[in-house]
């Protein structure tokens, strides 16, 4: 393995010079910066980021906990925030909770202990993950994504799911579809329960017909399967089912396939977050895309901000509908 003294020689610069250009943390002349360069790439040669972390009094590292990884928004947004680090020489370790708190407690300890230079976390419960979040916090700055910890004084940059449910709402009543059905997540889900308020505003304001009261569940393809089960039992044809996520979404598609509803002839579905592979699904899913590239990049913003303490901030980015066949048989396949 070469050293920075070999690499001052090839370039023949001071020992200083190929240090300053290596490290970043002073600038050069063009000139001698291209040869330290040439020469670290001529000889292989790989800066020490644990000594260079330790001279900045940083470790180049921030921590991601999510609820479940399986969850491919999620996985969007971890990567999202990869190529948003890398440029930095920055490395993103990921933690999954299991949807459990006790386990995202533990991962949120690891992390702090492992001196990252910052948190991002998408809680597991609006409620249960207080303490924990709050604990760590007080070691390093830490920005929640999508779902938030409310009183915990922590900043947030999320969606705006409500706005996301009102434009699946008004683009069903353009297609027809007065009655609806929302099957969604457990209101202890910060998204979940936003989605749903925003659903039954919508109902209180009689922009929509409810068939039923709300299935609530979790965000997941066999709640989705279990809730198409029990509905193709009730009188559907004429609805339009308002799912909380993409996954349900999926499942329900499933099962009204399996019990030969035809969809969106008889039954209209929708989804929410445009996971990447509801343009394949059978019939293609009308789903709100969320703007993973811009919450990404807000909260890495937020997270290696060198500011002091402030107040907390929420940041709100607009999601956009994508309008597929599962409600619309003039849409394109």
């Amino acid at each position: 393995m070469p050293t920075i003294r070999e690499v001052a020689a090839a370039a023949e610069v001071s020992l200083a010079t190929a240090s300053r250009v290596l490290s970043g943390t002073r600038r050069v002349t063009p000139e001698l910066a291209e040869r330290v360069l040439a020469a670290s790439r001529e000889l292989g040669y790989r800066t020490n980021l644990v000594a260079r972390g330790l001279r900045r009094q940083r470790t180049d590292t921030v921590g991601l906990v999510v609820p479940r990884i399986a969850n491919p928004f999620f996985a969007r947004l971890v990567q999202e925030l990869t190529c948003l680090l890398q440029p930095d020489e920055r490395v993103l370790l990921v933690c999954d909770a299991q949807d459990s708190v006790e386990v995202e407690a533990e991962a949120l300890h690891a992390l702090v202990d492992r001196q990252v230079d910052g948190l991002i976390v998408v809680p597991s419960s609006g409620a249960a993950s207080r303490a924990a979040l709050t604990a760590a916090a007080a070691n390093v700055r830490l920005v929640q994504v999508d779902r938030v910890v409310r009183g915990a004084g922590l900043d947030l940059v999320a969606a705006d799911h409500a706005a996301g449910i009102d434009m699946v709402l008004d683009h069903l009543a353009g297609c027809g579809w007065r009655r609806t059905l929302y099957v969604g997540a457990s209101e202890d889900d910060s998204a979940g329960r936003e989605r749903l308020a925003a659903y039954r505003r919508a109902v209180a304001d009689g922009r929509t017909e409810p068939l039923a009261e709300p299935l609530l569940g979790s965000f997941s393809v066999a709640f989705g399967q279990q809730a198409g089960a029990a509905l193709v039992r009730r009188a559907l044809a004429g609805t339009a089912v308002v799912a909380g996520n993409d996954l349900i979404a999926l499942g329900l598609l499933d099962a009204l396939h399996r019990a030969g509803v035809a969809v969106p002839e008889e039954v209209a579905v929708t989804g929410f977050d445009d996971v990447g592979f509801t343009d394949v699904s059978a019939p293609p899913l009308t789903t709100v895309r969320q703007p993973v590239a811009e919450i990404a990049a807000g909260a890495v913003e937020l997270v290696l901000a060198e500011d002091g303490p402030r107040e907390p901030v929420e940041w709100r980015f607009r999601p956009h509908l994508v309008v597929r066949r599962s409600t619309d048989p003039r849409a394109q396949p």
